[in-house]
């Protein structure tokens, strides 16, 4: 399989698995609908952008933060679906494991267009440090 292959096959995996998230909602979705494609996407399409949505969005959510956020999705609509989702999350914990790895170095880059003077060492540490509260709080291991 070619890599533009593997792409567009990557592309539609992602919209089949929004599309199903976002029927499963009742009511509007707030963070829950939003966080959860955010770390299909992040797998899926695995695009730059996707890899600095998932920790903003973890980091600047209205909740509180990475734990918070975890435990809104436990507690929330979607909960009964989370199982389902347990390779993105195992896969997201690889992509966030290591401050080199490309999720954090994507995050550092994006975050560094908006604030050219920000320390992408440090910007690194915490995409690392909050994708991995927030899949410590929701309970999926390595």
């Amino acid at each position: 399989m070619t890599e533009s292959e593997r792409s567009s096959e990557a592309r539609e995996l992602a919209e089949t698995a929004l599309a199903w998230l976002l029927t499963e909602l009742e009511e509007p979705a707030g963070l829950e609908g939003y966080l959860l494609p955010k770390c299909v996407a992040a797998r899926t399409r695995a695009a730059d952008k996707d890899y600095y949505d998932l920790p903003y969005v973890l980091l600047h959510n209205r909740v509180g933060g990475p734990a918070q956020a975890a435990t809104q999705l436990r507690e929330g609509q979607l909960a009964e679906q989370l199982s389902g989702l347990r390779s993105t999350f195992v896969e997201l914990r690889e992509r966030y494991g290591r401050t080199s790895d490309r999720g954090p170095t994507s995050y550092a880059e994006q975050m560094r267009l908006v604030e050219p003077d920000a320390d992408a060492s440090l910007l690194r540490a915490d995409a690392v440090a909050a994708v991995q509260e927030f899949l410590d709080e929701l309970g999926f291991d390595h």
